[in-house]
């Protein structure tokens, strides 16, 4: 029985439950009611040997409740993504690619250090060139520490421009370790003058900052706590995931748009 109650925790609630019908006259005299050594052990005994005939009643109510939990979870992750839809969609400081006036939008939390997100950056690719209805839009989540932090400050110091892409897409597939002088010399490999992105990440570092900061705040409200992570109409997926889970997700929004009229 402790074995399964480590597994299960709540089990314990569900054992406290079960008292109410295999010992109610016990519970009724009195709330300051206290058992003695005795009462206590055929208590706990009837409890175990319960169990042990049935573990199956258990198990099943204790995953009953965690499908329930989980269903109350994402539908609160579904209202947070309506409530808060201009962040994720409208951000005018988020780069959008792939197509912009795209009918499926996928949002992406990211961090340039993230092996993750380098495994899926290649399967996002192919995915935008096969689909040439779906607007991108990358949002940076620097979760790995100060030279994630200094790689998105400098990729969003060349926004708005048309090197923005080129310069993630290179950061992205960039190999080693990503220290300062390496992500200068990149930005310059893109067409980038690297003293220019250097001014710029200085002059607009609060701007970087909040921007840094609104998309962690969002990131935290929808439960996202590592990378990549990615937004897909009603849908959080989390990870790196293969073509066939996007494509399926993506036309499962395409389909309850046409089955809501949109």
């Amino acid at each position: 029985m402790h074995g399964l109650i480590t597994r299960f925790p709540f089990i314990t609630a569900y054992a406290s439950a079960l008292l109410l019908f295999v010992a109610p006259p016990v519970f009724a005299t009195s709330h300051d009611a206290v058992f003695t050594d005795d009462e206590t052990q055929t208590i706990e005994q009837i409890i175990h040997d319960y169990i042990m005939k049935s573990p199956e009643t258990i198990l099943r109510s204790v995953q009953e409740h965690q499908a329930r939990q989980e269903t109350k979870k994402e539908q609160r992750i579904v209202e947070i993504i309506r409530d808060r839809s201009e962040e994720l969609l409208n951000d005018p400081n988020s780069y959008v690619a792939g197509n912009p006036e795209g009918d499926v939008t996928v949002v992406e939390f990211f961090d340039y250090r993230c092996g993750y997100c380098k495994r899926v950056h290649p399967v996002v690719k192919k995915l935008i060139e096969d689909d040439g209805n779906i607007r991108l839009i990358y949002k940076e989540f620097p979760i790995l520490g100060p030279p994630s932090v200094y790689a998105a400050r400098a990729a969003i110091a060349s926004l708005p421009g048309e090197k923005y892409l080129p310069f993630h897409n290179a950061l992205m597939e960039a190999r080693g370790a990503l220290t300062e002088e390496r992500v200068l010399f990149i930005a310059e490999d893109v067409g980038l003058d690297p003293e220019t992105v250097e001014t710029d990440m200085k002059s607009g570092k609060g701007q970087a900052d909040e921007i840094i900061a609104r998309n962690f705040d969002l990131a935290d409200a929808l439960k996202i706590t590592g990378t990549p992570a990615f937004v897909i109409g009603d849908t959080v997926i989390r990870g790196a995931v293969d073509m066939s889970t996007f494509v399926d997700v993506i036309a499962d929004v395409r389909k309850k748009q046409r089955a809501d009229g949109g």
